[in-house]
């Protein structure tokens, strides 16, 4: 019998050392934001992994960013692939030191992005919210930054929702538009952007501005 969840309610680094603790023989696959992934078990170690363009270690370094996504776990489930020698707690413990020096230096660089946001005209304030808790982890200076900061994660949470009960894909962006304001919602992964522009701003000159600055700071 499968096992079926979600990485909000399971985290991906247990699930791994669960199956290699108990020296499973298995098969691992998820799906973040339309990318599927791969990771086979037999006897308690991880012989092949595949996540996007990545295959092996990197594959599994990867993997362990994912904060949301759904998964399977099939018992017995083998491949004649191998890409991956390295014990399994070395690649956990390797794969959080390269996690831990990333999210280092995003807070840098989501700074980086609100400012060069700030410098484009027309735009009044900018956000960069951390998705699973509404955390703003780069913002400029404006009054109830939480409040945008909820209302942009909760926004998120049932676009996608309703993506997947509509068989649609995942949301990327969208706007909002207030009596004396635009919002401009991008969904980056595991962060949305929002940027304020004024009321009377063109969209059609200045989102693929906005865009190509977002595009430029952050990867899915």
């Amino acid at each position: 019998m499968a096992l079926i969840g979600n990485f909000r309610e399971f985290n991906i680094v247990n699930l791994i050392q669960l199956n290699c603790i108990e020296k499973k023989t298995a098969r691992l696959t998820f799906n973040y934001m339309g990318k599927m992934g791969v990771i086979y078990f037999e006897g308690g170690e991880i012989t092949h992994a595949q996540f996007g363009d990545y295959t092996g270690p990197d594959a599994v370094y990867k993997a362990l960013r994912i904060t949301e996504g759904e998964f399977k776990v099939e018992d017995g489930v083998k491949t004649n692939i191998r890409t991956n020698d390295i014990k399994w707690s070395e690649l956990i413990l390797e794969g959080m030191r390269l996690l831990d020096e990333t999210q280092a230096n995003q807070g840098e660089v989501y700074r980086s992005l609100v400012s060069s946001l700030m410098g484009i005209d027309k735009v009044i304030a900018a956000l960069v919210v951390k998705k699973e808790n509404a955390v703003p982890e780069g913002f400029s200076d404006f009054e109830e930054v939480q409040l945008y900061s909820n209302i942009l994660s909760l926004f998120s949470i049932f676009m996608n929702r309703a993506s997947k009960s509509t068989h649609l894909s995942f949301f990327k962006k969208a706007t909002i538009t207030f009596d004396d304001k635009i919002l401009l919602i991008v969904d980056k992964g595991s962060h949305i952007i929002g940027v304020f522009l004024v009321a009377n701003v063109s969209l059609s000159i200045i989102e693929p501005r906005i865009l190509s600055e977002i595009n430029n700071f952050m990867s899915e």
